[in-house]
């Protein structure tokens, strides 16, 4: 099952997608057009969201919409369209952390049936 089989460290799967959002990070940092889609920084808030709960997503989401912020931007946007962006971006992210943990808990609760 790859990287969320029941007997992998938990300390490996944060490391591997927190070295997802500092590649993100990076590449929009580095890059002329920052990635502007909100799947790739949707993918760790739903996995950390689906395993550990939906305090750990929103602590991922946070650093997702960091990530998702690049240097770039703050010479092109005003500082209220940046606080607007960003809080937009958390929001998607924490509605997903939301769904995502919820989902978890009916899934489980299904195969109870």
């Amino acid at each position: 099952m790859g990287l969320f089989q029941k007997n992998l460290n938990p300390f490996v799967r944060i490391l591997v997608l927190l070295t997802w959002l500092c590649g993100l990070w990076i590449y929009n940092y580095q890059s002329e057009e920052p990635v502007i889609s909100i799947f790739p920084y949707l993918i760790p808030v739903a996995l950390i969201a689906w395993v550990y709960g939906v305090g750990w997503g929103f602590l991922v989401a946070a650093l997702a919409t960091l990530s998702a912020m690049s240097a770039s931007y703050a010479t092109i946007y005003t500082q209220t369209e940046l606080i607007y962006f960003g809080f937009v971006t958390y929001a998607k992210l924490t509605g997903a952390a939301i769904g995502f943990s919820l989902a978890k808990i009916i899934h489980k609760n299904i195969n109870l049936i």
